[in-house]
């Protein structure tokens, strides 16, 4: 597992577990330029083993050819309850959203989570599991529980 930022190899667990727990409202998004597209999509075949949603749905989108967005736009959007891990809760950016929702734009932690399990689409636990490394099974617990209480 890749650790984004500078995070330990616990807290990156610690951040998957919470996000993967069905109670936390998150989705991904992602959006490429036209000219970004295909490497994207093979980008995201080799983390996942899948080919990602058609464009348009599932958090997916092409750009318009006008935009002038370079490469791939990667966010987390989620709900920031007081439980949210510090770490997670520090990268969150309430912008013009609700006060209780959060966007997270840092492409290495959705590389991290591509990588972990995750898809376009809501999380699926046991494709999460399969992938987990068992030596981050108690801070990926932890995470998920804590988003349980």
């Amino acid at each position: 597992m890749v650790q984004p930022l500078d995070w330990t190899r616990e807290q990156t667990a610690e951040a998957l577990g919470y996000l993967a727990h069905p109670s936390v409202q998150m989705h991904l998004e992602v959006q490429v330029p036209p000219d970004a597209r295909h490497q994207f999509e093979l980008e995201y075949a080799a983390a996942t083993g899948q080919l990602p949603p058609a464009p348009g749905t599932r958090g997916y989108s092409v750009l318009a050819d006008t935009s002038d967005k370079r490469g791939p736009q990667k966010r987390i959007y989620l709900d920031l309850p007081g439980d949210t891990p510090e770490h997670l809760m520090a990268l969150a950016r309430n912008g013009q959203r609700l006060p209780e929702r959060g966007r997270i734009s840092r492409n290495e932690l959705v590389a991290t989570m591509l990588e972990a399990g995750f898809l376009l689409g809501p999380p699926r636990l046991e494709r999460i599991l399969s992938r987990l490394r068992r030596d981050d099974l108690e801070h990926f617990g932890r995470g998920f529980d804590r988003a349980n209480q």
